[in-house]
C-alpha cells in the first residue's frame, strides 16, 4: 500500500514516465500498478506492445525488467540471482 501511494503521488505530479509492457494478447507483463493508477485517475498510459512471446520468454522479460529496478535491495537482487541459478 505504501509503494502504491508513493507511486501514485509521483505519477500525479509528473505523469507516467515509464511505459507499460504488454503482450499482443493484452496481458500486462510489466506495469500493472501504473495501469491501475492510470485507470483510477483517467490518465493516458503509454505502452510498448511486444511481439509473440512464449511463457518462458514472458517470464524472462518480467525478471529482467524487475532486476534492473532500483527499489530492490541488494538482498532481493541476490535472491533473484540465486533463484535464476537454481
Amino acid at each position: 500500500p505504501e509503494l502504491f501511494r508513493l507511486l501514485e503521488a509521483d505519477i500525479l505530479q509528473r505523469g507516467i514516465l515509464v511505459p507499460i509492457f504488454q503482450a499482443e494478447d493484452g496481458e500486462i507483463l510489466d506495469g500493472k500498478v501504473r495501469q491501475a493508477i492510470a485507470e483510477k485517475h483517467g490518465l493516458d498510459c503509454p505502452r510498448i506492445i511486444v511481439g509473440r512471446l512464449s511463457g518462458e520468454e514472458r517470464k524472462a522479460l518480467r525478471k529482467s525488467l524487475n532486476v534492473l529496478r532500483r527499489h530492490l535491495t541488494r538482498e532481493q537482487l541476490r535472491q533473484l540471482i540465486r533463484w535464476e541459478l537454481l
